[in-house]
């Protein structure tokens, strides 16, 4: 049974590795307003293992993921705001690329393709227009082999694929999301990324440190729900085209010989008091990769959209890096944390 509900099909769709493809037992909390397609597959996809049938039918989520999470939390949003509520189709897929490259033409690609045909076809059969809300990327750590330059052009390909796709059906671009990487593996790739977009309509909702993982560096439970309302967070302003975005540290000068000027592009005042992942008092920030001492920080006095980092003296050249492998503690009023980052220090 699933919910006859006014405007679109919707859908929230991801593609990545292992760990977003992560599904616990459970419904969702609008069990009849988040459906997958009827094959009999459930919102974890196939896991890259065999090509995903076409149907044009749809079924309640079986079980609760990161995507079925995001569709609850965007009909939770809608709901407060007294709007309608849609169906919206949550799927995930996944495969065992191994770089960002394949991963833009390998089987996982060709399912969520397959996935975007199964949306069209049920909007159809249900007399209603199909809309695809957003497409998260998942994948940092799987990718062992890329270079800087490989891995950013491969994710823009997968970008283009996706969007390619739904052109060729009259469809709109979606809203991208990914999360800055919490293994510390793509610092650079996904700053760049955020700080250069490209043509594509792309929003990191959150840095991985902000959530709590397991050994295994999968979300715990906790971590998934809140990972969810980020996500959930940002696609809503990116539809509604409310500005939106993590801080991002774009500048980073010194002011004398102990102190370095850190730039960012928040939208409100930064804070770094009652940061409640930070355990240092550097709250994330470290300098040649943890090298040369971090004294403290404080916002700073004359712009609150910038930090002074104060360090131990040092001649040479320096290098600054923040939430990079680290829990950071830099986040603006809205509670957005800042995105990692990793950026030579000039002088002033």
């Amino acid at each position: 049974m699933v919910a006859d509900t006014a405007g679109p099909l919707c859908a929230v769709l991801s593609l990545g590795g292992a760990r977003r493809a992560r599904g616990v037992p459970g419904r969702a909390t609008f069990a009849a307003h988040v459906v997958c397609p009827a094959d009999d597959i459930g919102a974890v996809g196939m896991a890259g293992v065999e090509p995903a049938p076409a149907t044009a039918g749809l079924e309640q989520a079986r079980e609760i993921t990161l995507d079925t999470m995001v569709a609850d939390a965007l009909l939770q949003q809608r709901q407060g705001a007294g709007r309608a509520l849609p169906l919206i189709m949550a799927r995930c897929e996944s495969d065992c690329s191994g770089s960002a490259a394949d991963l833009a033409t390998g089987l996982a690609m060709a399912n969520l393709c397959q996935a975007i045909d199964n949306l069209v076809a049920a909007a159809k059969t249900l007399g209603v227009a199909p809309r695809v809300l957003a497409v998260a990327l998942d994948f940092a750590a799987e990718d062992v082999v890329s270079d800087f330059d490989s891995y950013i052009s491969g994710m823009r390909a997968v970008m283009t694929r996706v969007s390619d796709k739904l052109a060729s059906l009259g469809l709109h671009e979606p809203v991208f999301t990914m999360r800055s990487d919490e293994t510390g593996t793509r610092v650079r790739e996904h700053w760049h990324l955020a700080v250069f977009p490209g043509d594509h309509k792309l929003v990191f909702t959150a840095p991985g440190y902000a959530f709590a993982f397991d050994e295994h560096q999968r979300p715990t439970p906790d971590g998934m729900v809140a990972m969810a309302q980020a996500e959930a967070i940002a696609i809503e302003a990116a539809l509604t085209r409310t500005p939106w975005h993590c801080p991002r540290l774009l500048l980073a000068e010194t002011v004398d010989g102990a102190a370095i000027r850190v730039t960012t592009d928040a939208l409100e005042a930064l804070m770094l008091e009652g940061a409640p992942f930070a355990r240092d008092n550097a709250l994330g920030f470290a300098l040649n990769g943890g090298d040369v001492a971090v004294q403290g920080d404080t916002i700073c006095p004359d712009d609150d959209r910038a930090v002074i980092v104060r360090h131990a003296p040092y001649d040479g050249a320096l290098t600054l890096h923040y939430g990079d492998g680290r829990i950071g503690g830099l986040c603006d009023g809205a509670g957005r944390w800042a995105l990692p980052a990793r950026l030579q220090v000039g002088q002033c």
